[in-house]
């Protein structure tokens, strides 16, 4: 499975982002709050939440699923699942919205509006 995580050396520029927010704040701030702030800013928040969502994947849908999938990508705002085995492909496909829902809610933004799965 491709993952679209961004690599620790590419998140060191945002976690000193987040570090210098979080210091100059007058108000004593959690580091969570400061975090949400940061990202509500950040140029590239869809793509940090699509990196999110490809980290939620396995969670959110189980492992049993997840195992199946071979590839998963964007394309767009659709989010495209490639699974090899019929049946595993047609139980996704009938959750597909279910499971599009809890990403979202997950991410606390509309960032896949489809899913889309193939073989």
């Amino acid at each position: 499975m491709r993952s679209l995580a961004p690599r620790l050396a590419d998140l060191l520029p945002l976690i000193l982002a987040v570090v210098n927010l979080f210091l100059s704040m007058r108000q004593p701030v959690s580091i969570a709050d400061a975090l949400k702030k940061f990202i509500e800013k950040y140029p590239h928040r869809r793509q940090l939440k699509r990196g999110m969502i490809m980290s939620l994947w396995g969670p959110i849908v189980g492992s049993a699923i997840a195992v199946q999938c071979r590839e998963l990508h964007f394309e767009g705002s659709r989010l495209v699942v490639h699974v090899a085995n019929p049946g595993w492909r047609q139980e996704l496909h009938m959750q597909r919205y279910t499971i599009m829902k809890q990403l979202n809610t997950e991410v606390k933004e509309d960032i896949i509006s489809e899913i889309i799965v193939k073989a």
